[in-house]
C-alpha cells in the first residue's frame, strides 16, 4: 500500500524457531492488520503476536491463535493502526543513563574483542597460504555457524609458501 512496505518475513521460505515479520508504515492512513497462515506445517494451533510500535516506542501487544483448523486464505483481522502526521515526523533519540551505561560497556567489550579494525594491503610475496584440515566434514556442518568459526580460529593452521604450492600444482 503506497509507501508502506515489508520489510522482512521470516518463515517464508526457511522454517524459523521464532518466526517474525516488520512491516512499517511511512504514510498517514488508518491500515487493518490481517494475519493469514499459509502452511501450517506441524497441523497445530499457532500462537502469534502482533506488535505496534510507533516511534520506537511499543503501543500495544496483540497476542491471538490461529486455530488448527483454520484454513490458509481466511485472513484473520488482528487490530487496526491509525498513523498521523506527527507519527512520520523525526524525533531525536534519546537514552536513559542506565541505557548509556549498557551501551558504554557493549562498546568496551566490542574493543576488548576486536579493537581498531585496520586494513593491510599485502604484496604477492608476503602473503602465505594456511590450510586447515577438518577431520570431520560432517561435523562442521552440524554445528552453528559461531562455533565452526570458533574452531577454526582454534585449529593448527599449516602454514605453506605459495611458492611451494605453485610448484606442487605444476607437478
Amino acid at each position: 500500500v503506497g509507501k508502506c512496505k515489508l520489510d522482512f518475513d521470516a518463515n517464508a521460505s526457511t522454517i524459523e524457531k521464532n518466526p517474525a515479520e516488520n512491516i512499517s508504515l511511512n504514510q498517514t492512513g488508518t491500515f487493518t492488520f490481517c494475519v493469514n497462515n499459509f502452511n501450517n506445517r506441524d497441523a497445530a494451533d499457532v500462537p502469534f503476536k502482533v506488535i505496534v510500535r510507533k516511534s520506537g516506542q511499543e503501543l500495544a501487544e496483540h497476542n491471538a491463535i490461529w486455530p488448527k483448523s483454520r484454513k490458509k486464505g481466511d485472513k484473520m483481522v488482528v487490530c487496526t493502526v491509525t498513523v498521523t502526521p506527527q507519527d512520520l515526523q523525526e524525533k531525536s533519540v534519546e537514552m536513559s543513563e542506565a541505557e548509556q551505561k549498557k551501551l558504554l560497556a557493549k562498546e568496551a567489550e566490542w574493543a576488548r574483542l576486536f579493537g581498531e579494525p585496520k586494513a593491510y594491503l599485502a604484496c604477492e610475496a608476503q602473503v602465505q597460504f594456511l590450510k586447515t584440515v577438518l577431520t570431520d566434514p560432517k561435523a562442521a556442518v552440524a554445528k552453528g555457524a559461531q562455533q565452526v568459526f570458533e574452531q577454526l580460529l582454534t585449529a593448527k593452521p599449516q602454514a605453506e609458501q605459495r611458492s611451494r604450492a605453485w610448484q606442487r600444482d605444476a607437478n
